[in-house]
Parts: C-alpha cells; structure tokens; sequence
C-alpha cells in the first residue's frame, strides 16, 4: 500500500497543536514593544549583534572546515580533493571577515559611546 506523501503531511499539520507563547508583561499589553536584544542606544546593539554574528561564523566556519577534512580524506578524485581546498580557503576567507567586522566593531566602540563590556 502506497501512502501519499501530501497526505501524510496534511495529516500531521490537522492533528499536531503547537503551542505559542507570547510575552506578558506590563510594557508589552500597554502597546510598547520589548526590545528583544536588552539594549538602549545603537552603540550597544550593534555591539551585541557584531557579537552573535561572529559566534554563529565561527561555528559555521569551523563545520565547513571539518566537513572540507571528511571531503580530502574520503576523497580519491582530484576534483574532490579540489573541492576540499576550496572549502578550507573559503571558510578561511570567511573567518578573516568576521575577525575584521569584530575589529572593527571594538575600535568603534568608544566613537558609539559604549562602556567596555
């Protein structure tokens, strides 16, 4: 018996209840919006997003170097050990850009009138 694939899908959508869970509190039923990265003038923001930005990099990085490992020893082909080196420098290129936005978000934190955090 072959079962559609769609169906199955609809199926799941129909008796699957996700719950939501919205944000109480006084500020958010008085019509204000909460501020989901807690910061008050753009200085701190860009500081906070500059940071996450560079965690999420480097994890991305250090995956497509491994993944780019798992390619050259399995590899065999030269166009796959080609591939590999493309990945390493790739993920290389992209490690030195997340180091400079983070350099460079550190130099301007004194013209953006943050304390050292």
């Amino acid at each position: 018996m072959k079962i559609n694939i769609s169906l199955l899908l609809i199926l799941a959508l129909f008796f699957c209840h996700t719950s939501v869970f919205a944000q109480t509190s006084e500020d958010a039923t008085s019509g204000n919006v909460l501020n989901p990265l807690a910061c008050t003038t753009f200085g701190e923001c860009f500081d906070i997003i500059t940071t996450r930005l560079f965690y999420a990099g480097t994890a991305v990085v250090i995956l497509s170097i491994l993944i780019a490992g798992a390619i050259f020893i399995t590899g065999g082909t030269p166009a796959r050990i080609a591939l590999a080196k493309k990945i390493v420098l790739l993920g290389i290129g992209i490690f030195v850009i997340i180091l400079l936005v983070k350099f460079v978000a550190i130099i301007s934190r004194d013209y953006l009138n943050l304390k050292n955090t």
